[in-house]
C-alpha cells in the first residue's frame, strides 16, 4: 500500500442537502481516498447514483450502501476499485462489513464500517455481533465509524463532547 492511499471516515449526520454532499465531493476530491466510511446518512434509499454525486463521475468506486432506518443511521462503504477488490460483504442496521483483498499486495481483509447506537444494552450487542464477524475470517482490519462512546468522563462535560481542540458540538 503506497503512502497516498488512506481512509476517510465521516459522521455526516445526513447527506441530502446540497451542502453536504457539495462538501463531501470537494473533500473527496481534494484528499482522495481509497476508502470511504460514511456514517449517519439519513438516507432511506440510498442507491448506487449517490457514488458518482459524492465522489465524482470520473471515479473508480464501489459501494455497499445500508439506508436509514426512518431518520436515523444509513451508512455508505465505498472504496477504490484499484485499491480493493470485494469478495464479499455483511450489512447490518449499525455495521457494513466488506470482505475482500488489497490489490498492491493480495492481502485479504475486512473493511468495517460503523455507527453504533448510544444505548449501551444496544451498542453492545453490535459489538458483540461485530466480533463474530471478525473472529471467523481472521483477517487484518480496517475499521472505522462513530462508535458513540467516551474513553474517560473528562470527555464528556454538561452533554458536549470535548476535545484537546475545545468544546465539539
Amino acid at each position: 500500500m503506497s503512502l497516498t492511499n488512506f481512509v476517510l471516515s465521516w459522521n455526516v449526520r445526513g447527506v441530502g442537502k446540497f451542502e453536504k454532499k457539495v462538501a463531501i465531493r470537494k473533500l473527496v476530491g481534494l484528499k482522495k481516498p481509497s476508502v470511504i466510511f460514511l456514517q449517519e446518512t439519513k438516507l432511506r434509499n440510498a442507491d448506487v447514483s449517490i457514488v458518482s454525486v459524492l465522489c465524482g463521475r470520473q471515479t473508480s468506486f464501489k459501494d455497499a450502501l445500508r439506508p436509514s432506518n426512518g431518520l436515523s443511521r444509513g451508512l455508505i462503504t465505498l472504496w477504490e476499485e484499484g485499491f480493493f477488490k470485494s469478495d464479499s460483504m455483511v450489512i447490518r442496521p449499525s455495521f457494513i462489513c466488506v470482505c475482500g483483498k488489497l490489490m498492491e499486495s493480495k492481502l485479504k481483509c475486512l473493511l468495517i464500517n460503523i455507527y453504533a447506537p448510544n444505548d449501551t444494552d444496544k451498542r453492545e450487542e453490535i459489538f458483540e455481533e461485530i466480533l463474530g464477524v471478525v473472529y471467523a475470517s481472521d483477517f487484518p482490519i480496517l475499521m472505522g465509524g462513530d462508535f458513540n462512546v467516551v474513553r474517560t468522563t473528562d470527555e464528556k462535560k454538561d452533554g458536549f463532547q470535548y476535545s484537546s481542540y475545545g468544546k465539539i458540538l
